[in-house]
């Protein structure tokens, strides 16, 4: 059997004959019902995000589902559809105004750490802008700068990533994340009842318990280099 085989014939028993299941499976992703009969009839290959969106509405292992795409991580999934997950973050929300204005650039991903330092006590490099232009967005709204490698191909180096504290976090969306610890990463976000799955182009997926994080900050807008 084929790994797309196998996908068809878990979504086929997972869907089952209960009348209901696949309109709101369908509506949960969002997909319109069609879509769903086009995956288990093979017609339709889904996309990471739908696939890992199928997983999460009958509460099963994002990654086994992936597998049986062929995918060996949901980090490769992502990283696959990149340009369609996440450049349009910044572009996709009704309502915004686009007028520039100024946004404090209050942080970096230095070369070889792993963790997000945030500017205070005069740590600022000297050769760091302190502001950067963007779209209006919401007061709070702030700039963190890749200056490292480890992130590509999601970010390559040089990468500013806008975030803000105001915005509402969203399932599977990137996030600046803040544990209780006090580190910080740049990660794709999974919620689930009591826990996070963190997810990184360059990392094994992490689950932290929601008493374990701190703050999750959406990324908004992502300027590329």
């Amino acid at each position: 059997m084929t790994t797309e085989g196998a996908f068809r014939d878990y979504l086929r028993s997972r869907v089952g004959t209960e009348r209901g299941v696949r309109k709101r499976l369908a509506e949960s992703i969002p997909v319109d019902p069609a879509t769903i009969t086009s995956y288990i009839s093979g017609r339709l290959r889904p996309r990471a995000k739908h696939a890992i969106a199928i997983a999460q509405f009958f509460g099963d292992d994002p990654v086994a589902v992936l597998q049986m795409l062929g995918h060996d991580s949901v980090a490769e999934a992502i990283i696959a559809e990149a340009d369609k997950i996440f450049i349009r973050h910044g572009v996709a929300e009704s309502g915004v105004d686009y007028s520039v204005r100024q946004v404090p650039v209050l942080g970096r991903l230095a070369v070889g750490s792993e963790s997000v330092e945030f500017f205070d006590d005069g740590n600022r490099p000297p050769d760091m802008e302190e502001y950067m232009k963007v779209p209006n967005i919401q007061d709070g709204a702030y700039v963190i700068v890749i200056e490292s490698n480890d992130l590509e191909p999601l970010y390559p180096k040089g990468t500013r990533l806008i975030a803000s504290p105001l915005n509402e976090s969203l399932n599977g969306r990137p996030h600046i994340v803040q544990a209780k610890d006090g580190r910080r990463w740049i990660r794709t976000v999974y919620t689930y009842d009591e826990h996070y799955v963190l997810i990184g182009p360059s990392a094994e997926p992490m689950s932290l318990t929601k008493d374990q994080v701190d703050w999750l900050h959406p990324i908004i807008w992502i300027k590329y280099p």
